[in-house]
This record gives structure tokens, sequence and C-alpha cells, in this order.
């Protein structure tokens, strides 16, 4: 049996296909080096591209960082600034709250002394008034020793040798009107001085004045006695202008309307009567149950 031999003129099949499978896998290969290449560059462009925005991060993150040191410092230095304002206003409020004291203080002292003087005038009220206008935080010793002598007996009445049944004072406080017996007196309260006596009332059941009252303006008095009446006076004169004569007891009290139109009289026979001041007319009586001591 003889072999046959290959035909070497006909190309051998397994040549072909290795060149082509050559031939694919130097196209897979090619395709998967630009595809390589193709993402290598992607990439690297994407890398330079966050490079460049980093960069422009880091930058705008440092203009930031400038931007808020330099507010810091501006705001350090205009806080420095209201620092050395509020200080300097401050010193300036106290500087201002410290003359304010010192005025007050002299103030104070003027008025002690303006007080000594007016007790040593023996003008008491005045002295009285003006310390207790003085300002309390300042007050020391010589504020008590002061009001202490403004309490002094003011004036001493002496020629009057009877019990004294009343004392009123006139509305301005500068006159005091006294009853004494059956005489009436005005006295001048700054110098004690006698000013006018109000003669009248009689000698019947001891005729005592035992209450007086002024007009609001000061100009009148009015007086009830024991002697049962009551009696209108000029305040200035001395003058008797009116009698206001029906109570059957002593007459207790009395007072002026605030016109002074009118006297209300208050007795201890019970009654209350209003007069009318101009005429002496008893113009309403009204009765109680016990005897009237005020009105």
């Amino acid at each position: 049996m003889t072999t046959k031999e290959p035909d070497s003129t006909k190309p051998f099949p397994y040549s072909l296909v290795a060149i082509g499978s050559v031939a694919v896998l130097l196209l897979i290969l090619t395709v998967a080096y630009f595809r390589l290449r193709a993402d290598y560059q992607k990439a690297v462009r994407e890398r330079e591209a966050a490079l460049v925005e980093a960069k422009k991060i880091r930058q705008e993150k440092e203009k930031a960082i400038a931007a808020a040191r330099a507010a810091l410092k501006k705001t350090e230095a205009e806080l420095e600034v209201e620092a050395a304002e509020k200080q300097r206003v401050q010193v300036a409020l106290g500087r201002a709250k410290t003359r304010v004291r010192q005025a007050e203080r002299a103030k104070y002292f003027k008025v002690i002394s303006l007080a000594e003087s007016r007790i040593a005038e023996r003008r008491f009220i005045e002295a009285s008034d003006l310390l207790a206008n003085a300002a309390p935080e300042f007050r020391g010793w010589e504020w008590g020793w002061l009001m202490n002598h403004c309490y002094h007996e003011l004036h001493t009445f002496a020629d009057q040798k009877n019990t004294a049944h009343c004392a009123v004072f006139s509305p301005d406080g500068k006159r005091v009107l006294t009853g004494v017996f059956n005489i009436a007196k005005i006295w001048e309260l700054k110098t004690g001085r006698e000013l006018v006596a109000l003669v009248g009332h009689g000698k019947w059941h001891g005729g005592y004045v035992i209450c007086a009252a002024f007009t609001s303006d000061g100009k009148r008095v009015v007086t009830g006695s024991s002697d049962r009446t009551a009696r209108i006076w000029d305040a200035q004169s001395g003058e008797q202008l009116v009698v206001l004569k029906g109570h059957e007891k002593d007459v207790k009290s009395v007072a002026f309307s605030p016109s002074g139109k009118r006297v209300v009289t208050g007795s201890w026979d019970h009654t209350v009567r209003i007069w009318d001041a101009a005429t002496g007319r008893e113009m309403m009586t009204i009765k109680e149950s016990s005897v009237i001591n005020a009105v």
C-alpha cells in the first residue's frame, strides 16, 4: 500500500487560519490599544480638569480666607474704636456725674447755710421748709442739729394772763388768733407782735372766747363765746361787723363757708345754725340729740 504525498503546490489550510487569527488578534489589540489610549487620554483630561477645578477652588478658598481675615481685622479694629469710644463716653459720663454731684452737694450746703441764718433770725418755719427740701443723700449731723433747732418755741404771748381757750392760724400762716377770756387777739407770727384786739364779747356767763376761724382770704374772723353769741370782725382793723344771736348756750365751734358768705355755728344747746355773714340773719337751724363740739 502506498502513501499519497501531499501536493506542495496548494496552500495549506492551517496557514490561512493562523494568518486570520493573527489578523484578528492584531485587530483586537489595535482596538484595545486605541480604546485604552482614548480612556487614558480621557482620564488625563479629566485629571487635568479636576486639578484645574481644585486649583480654582483652592484659590477661591484662599480669597475667601483672605477676605474673612480682612473682615475680621476690620471688625477688630472697629471693635477697638467702639470700645475706645465707649470708654471715652463712660469717662465723660463719670465726670459729668461727678460735677452734678459736686453741684448738688454745694447746693445742699448752701441750703444748710441759709437755714442756719433763718434760725438765727428766729424764722424757724422757713428754716424747717428749707431743711425738708434738702437732698437726703447729703444729710449729716448738721442737718439733724439744725432741724432740731427749728422746733424750738417761736413765740410766747406773755401778756395773756388768763387761760387761752382757742388759737388758730390765718390761711397764709403769717398770723395767729388767740382767745383769752372775753378778748380775741391777732398776732404777727414772725415777730410775736400784737396786731389787733377784738373786744366785744360780754362777761355774762364768763364771756369766754371759745372758738374762732378766719375767712379763706384772711380778711375777716368769726369768734364764738360762752356769752351765747358769735361775732364777725374785720381782721385788719378789729372792727366788729356782725353779731350772731340765737343760741341758748355756749357757742363751741364756728366756721366760714369757702366763699365767706355763710357762717356755721355749733352750740351746747344741741343746735347747728347757719347765718348770713353780711347781715347776721339766721338762715337755718339743725337740731341734734347731743351737744355740738365741732362744725
